[in-house]
């Protein structure tokens, strides 16, 4: 881990595990997208789930702004330099290089039509795999609980496939260059927190638990042993927790 994975961990370790790996692998993969294609500006397209901590290896080399409608909030908890970071509540009147999204394609898939005209060329996005084996403990979860889900690991099921991201891609006029999975550890997508469960039974998390913990950033590297193999799709679409889809438009 370089020294700015260390850094997201650092700042999002209370966020859980699953939640901090799953930043470091966005974090390489928007390192090897920046590189390879130089983006100059990029737009994150709401970015509720995200809190736009992921654009933070782009902002190394590219001009980052974070719209969102409830900007304002996300900004006031923002746990990073704020120094080269445009916050907007308002759909920019501009376009970027890369605009790209985390979960919200599954919820409204007209949000990958709107991120369209914002874009010179290049658009991305991400959904939850609707076939990791920690769905079935998701739904149970809400089930038992009657709590209603505000998870990213909701909205249309076809929505939160890979053939089911590709089509409603073309659907758009969006020439697919790139579609896989990401975000591998070998720990099951329950999409809750431990916390969330601790708060439904009942149990009061201790003081010590508020502090941030002594991290083992080796841990992350020993997780990511799925993520460095070649493995064969089919076990990759059981184990992934995020389904990417990168393309560029071809037209406007």
């Amino acid at each position: 881990m370089d020294e700015n994975e260390k850094l997201l961990s650092r700042n999002t370790w209370d966020e859980g595990v699953g939640s901090v790996y799953e930043r470091i692998m966005l974090r390489r993969f928007f390192a090897g997208l920046s590189q390879k294609y130089g983006f100059k500006d990029v737009l994150e397209f709401t970015c509720r789930i995200t809190k736009g901590y992921d654009n933070v290896v782009m902002g190394e080399k590219s001009k980052i702004t974070l719209y969102d409608p409830d900007i304002e909030n996300i900004k006031a908890k923002w746990k990073f330099d704020t120094s080269g970071i445009n916050f907007t509540p308002a759909v920019p009147s501009i376009q970027f290089d890369l605009v790209w999204n985390f979960a919200a394609v599954q919820l409204r898939p007209e949000t990958l039509k709107e991120m369209l005209p914002l874009s010179r060329k290049y658009v991305l996005v991400f959904v939850p795999n609707v076939w990791n084996a920690g769905s079935p403990f998701h739904r149970a979860y809400h089930i038992i609980t009657r709590q209603p889900c505000t998870h990213a690991e909701r909205g249309r099921f076809s929505l939160r496939t890979k053939g089911g991201l590709v089509k409603l891609a073309k659907a758009n006029g969006i020439n697919v260059l790139k579609c896989g999975f990401i975000d591998m550890p070998p720990i099951p997508d329950i999409g809750f927190s431990r916390k969330e469960l601790k708060k439904w039974l009942g149990i009061k998390e201790p003081g010590a638990e508020n502090k941030p913990p002594e991290i083992d950033y080796s841990f992350f590297e020993k997780l990511s042993v799925f993520e460095k193999r070649k493995l064969p799709e089919f076990i990759q679409a059981v184990i992934s927790h995020h389904i990417y889809l990168f393309g560029e438009k071809t037209n406007g």
